[in-house]
C-alpha cells in the first residue's frame, strides 16, 4: 500500500503539472503575444517534460504517501489511528493542489474570455471549428482535475461527507 500510495502521489502530481502546461500551451495557441510563449519555443519543451517527470520522481521518492481507507474506499495522508496528524501531512500535495487549482481556473477564464473576445469581433481570423473542440476537450480535462484538487485539500484537513469523496476520486 505504501508503493502504492506513493506512485499515485507522484503520478497526481505530475499530472497537475501537465495540466499547467496545457493550459499555458492553450493561452500561447489563442495569443501570440503570451508572455510565457517563450516556453513553448525550440527545443525548450523538453526541459518542460524533464521538469514535469522530475516533480512526479520526487513525490513519488520524498514526500509522505497516502494511505488506503477502507471506510471512505478514499486515500489519505492520515491513517487516522490516533497518533500526531502532524506527521502525515503532505505540505507538497496540499501546496501543489492550492496552486494547481488557482493556475487553472486563471487560464481557462483568461481563455475564456479571450475565445469570447476572438469569435465576437473578428469573422476571418476567428477560431475554426476544430480549435474549439480542443479548448473545449483541454478545459474540461483540467477542470475535473482542478475540481479533485480543491476537493483533496478539503478532505485531507476536514471531515467530509462520503459522496465528495467519491466526486473527488471519479474526476
Amino acid at each position: 500500500m505504501f508503493i502504492i500510495g506513493a506512485l499515485g502521489c507522484g503520478s497526481w502530481l505530475g499530472g497537475c503539472l501537465s495540466c499547467v502546461t496545457l493550459a499555458v500551451n492553450r493561452c500561447c495557441d489563442l495569443n501570440p503575444n503570451f508572455k510565457l510563449r517563450w516556453i513553448f519555443q525550440e527545443r525548450r519543451i523538453y526541459w518542460i517534460i524533464l521538469l514535469i517527470i522530475s516533480y512526479a520522481i520526487y513525490g513519488f521518492l520524498f514526500t509522505n504517501p497516502p494511505l488506503f481507507q477502507c471506510d471512505y474506499f478514499s486515500w489519505f495522508f492520515n491513517p487516522r489511528i490516533n497518533n500526531n496528524p502532524h506527521l502525515y501531512i503532505n505540505v507538497l500535495h496540499t501546496a501543489n493542489n492550492c496552486l494547481v487549482s488557482i493556475f487553472i481556473t486563471s487560464f481557462y477564464c483568461y481563455l475564456c474570455l479571450l475565445l469570447n473576445q476572438k469569435s465576437r469581433f473578428s469573422l476571418s481570423s476567428g477560431i475554426n471549428k476544430t480549435q474549439r473542440q480542443i479548448f473545449l476537450q483541454s478545459t474540461i480535462i483540467c477542470s475535473l482535475n482542478a475540481i479533485a484538487a480543491y476537493i483533496h485539500v478539503y478532505m485531507q484537513y476536514f471531515h467530509t461527507p462520503p459522496i465528495a469523496i467519491l466526486i473527488g476520486h471519479i474526476t
